[in-house]
């Protein structure tokens, strides 16, 4: 077998080093996103924005809920005028923006003895409640443009992620600012 190089090894093993870290940090932002821009758009039109409230839907906890709504659409407005377009009222916008997020609880896999059902349509495996570990919830923020004229979709974005704690304003935050990324920026006639 032939030996390496030690000055080659060290070189290699710090390109696999910085490989993986860049690895990890690009995990921080594996989640999916998907943005829509409809076809046929002409983005030179639009100029002017408004937010619309966004909808708190019913939870656990409606009073974080609201705070998270209001942190998602001062992110929204902020990402917005840094791509050159102008906040304005409801009623003289060129487009308008919708925020929607959902929380859905997940039985994490594998958090105990299983237990099973026998259907008509055969056994369904249930996960054990009583375990302690921790559930998991399946988050999701869609983000929306709406021509204000027609009422036509002009554009869409989402991500969801699976978090086993509580949703942070950071969380919020990174999440409008991917979805948003894509959004395009004022476009010049």
């Amino acid at each position: 077998m032939k030996s390496m190089h030690p000055k080659l090894f060290s070189t290699r093993l710090n390109i696999a080093v910085l490989l993986g870290l860049c690895l990890m940090i690009a995990g921080c932002d594996t989640a999916p996103l998907v943005t829509r821009q409809t076809p046929g758009t002409d983005f030179t039109r639009y100029h002017s924005f408004a937010v619309l409230p966004a909808a708190i839907p019913a939870g656990r906890d409606p009073a974080r809920a609201r705070v998270l709504a209001a942190v998602a659409m001062r992110c929204t407005i902020s990402v917005l005028v840094s791509h050159g377009y102008i906040e304005a009222p409801t009623n003289q916008a060129a487009f308008v923006v919708t925020i929607a997020g959902q929380s859905t609880p997940r039985i994490p896999a594998n958090t105990g003895p299983d237990i099973t059902v026998r259907t008509g349509h055969g056994p369904i495996p249930l996960a054990d409640l009583s375990s302690d570990a921790p559930l998991q919830e399946d988050r999701s923020l869609q983000i929306q443009a709406f021509d204000t004229k027609s009422g036509e979709l002009i554009w869409s974005g989402w991500t969801k992620e699976i978090f086993s704690d509580l949703t942070t304003i950071a969380d919020v935050e990174r999440a409008v600012n991917r979805i948003l990324k894509r959004f395009p920026a004022v476009a010049q006639p």
